[in-house]
């Protein structure tokens, strides 16, 4: 699972978290509502399309900034 679809896992919710994150970004390009296809967490579903993509994109740049920390930790250490 790369860090986007872990991150998108975190706003959205259901099966085949990949598709629904197209259908969203198709959405956010479309300047559209959120799909009904989408589920999205309670916290998130008065957010437009927008956020939850800039959303997700955060939590994903959040996850390869901790991936590279745990990285360099093992590298010093060796």
């Amino acid at each position: 699972m790369t860090n986007l679809l872990r991150a998108a896992s975190f706003v959205l919710c259901g099966d085949n978290v990949e598709e629904k994150l197209e259908s969203l970004y198709d959405a956010c390009d479309k300047k559209l509502p959120i799909p009904s296809d989408v589920e999205v967490w309670e916290k998130f579903e008065l957010e437009s399309c927008e956020v939850l993509i800039e959303i997700i994109e955060d939590l994903e740049i959040q996850f390869n900034e901790a991936n590279q920390d745990f990285i360099n930790g093992l590298l010093k250490t060796k």
